[in-house]
C-alpha cells in the first residue's frame, strides 16, 4: 500500500494496542490486521530467536484483548484477505474513512512480484517455512493456545467481509 500511496504514514509491527487506540479516537483512519496465533507467533520467533511461545501467546491474547474492547472506528482485516486481495481491501477502507487511497489492479502477475521480492528479502521468514512449521508445533501445544485461538476467532468475526 505505502509504494502505491507514498505520502501517507503507516504504523507497523509495533504490536502496541495504544498506537490503534489513541489513533481511532481521534478518527485517524486505523487498520489492524488479524492473523491465526500459530502463523503470526511462529515467523516472530522464527526472525527473533529469544522470543518464547509462551511470551508471544501472552503478548498476541493482550494485544487482541484490547483491540477487541475499543473504539468501532478500527478496520480489521485478516492477513490472508490483504495478502490475496490487496485492491479490496484498499476500496473497504477508502470507502469507511472517505479517503482515496490508489487503488491498483490485483492480478496473479503482481502477485507473484510481490511474493518474489519479499523472498528476496534476508530479513523475511517466508522462506524458512520448515522451521515454522516446527514452531507451530510448540505454540498450538502451549496451555495458553486455546486462549488465543479464541482471541482469533472473536476478532476475525469482527474482520471486513472480503
Amino acid at each position: 500500500m505505502k509504494s502505491w500511496n507514498p505520502e501517507i504514514a503507516i504504523a507497523h509491527h509495533l504490536h502496541i494496542p495504544m498506537q490503534a487506540i489513541y489513533s481511532a479516537e481521534r478518527s485517524i483512519p486505523t487498520v489492524i490486521l488479524v492473523r491465526r496465533p500459530e502463523d503470526a507467533i511462529a515467523g516472530a520467533m522464527n526472525r527473533q530467536a529469544w522470543l518464547t511461545t509462551s511470551l508471544c501467546l501472552k503478548a498476541y491474547i493482550s494485544f487482541y484483548s484490547l483491540i477487541l474492547k475499543k473504539p468501532k472506528n478500527i478496520l480489521i482485516f485478516k492477513f490472508e484477505d490483504v495478502i490475496h486481495n490487496p485492491s479490496e481491501v484498499i476500496a473497504k477502507i477508502n470507502s469507511r474513512y472517505n479517503i482515496n487511497l490508489e487503488l491498483v489492479p490485483w492480478s496473479k502477475d503482481q502477485e507473484d512480484i510481490v511474493f518474489t521480492m519479499t523472498r528476496n528479502n534476508p530479513h523475511h521468514t517466508a522462506k524458512d517455512k520448515p522451521k515454522k512449521e516446527e514452531l507451530k508445533q510448540y505454540i498450538v501445544n502451549d496451555p495458553i493456545y486455546s486462549i488465543a485461538e479464541a482471541i482469533y476467532s472473536e476478532t476475525a468475526k469482527k474482520a471486513v467481509l472480503i
